[in-house]
């Protein structure tokens, strides 16, 4: 973990800002898992919203406009963008 640190000082007094790096790599992942049970899962003749209430909602709980807000996410391009910040640090 990166720990951005910015002192800043006056003449009475010292104090510390410290904050902490945050990404989305956890979140990526859930994501990449769900997209592959929904393809998994998605044939011909078989609706978005069965494949949704048999699979993906008893496994992940997460509501029907999530699943469609997670199948429009290019995962391999965030994960490649963390990727260049993860060389930086």
């Amino acid at each position: 973990m990166i720990y951005l640190v910015s002192i800043l000082a006056s003449i009475n007094n010292v104090s510390i800002f410290v904050s902490m790096a945050y990404n989305n790599k956890n979140k990526l992942i859930r994501v990449k898992q769900i997209q592959d049970a929904y393809l998994l899962h998605k044939k011909d003749g078989v609706s978005t919203r069965y494949v949704y209430k048999t699979f993906i909602w008893p496994r992940w709980n997460i509501s029907i406009s999530s699943l469609y807000n997670y199948l429009a996410i290019n995962v391999r391009k965030e994960m490649r963008q963390l990727d260049m910040f993860d060389h930086i640090n």
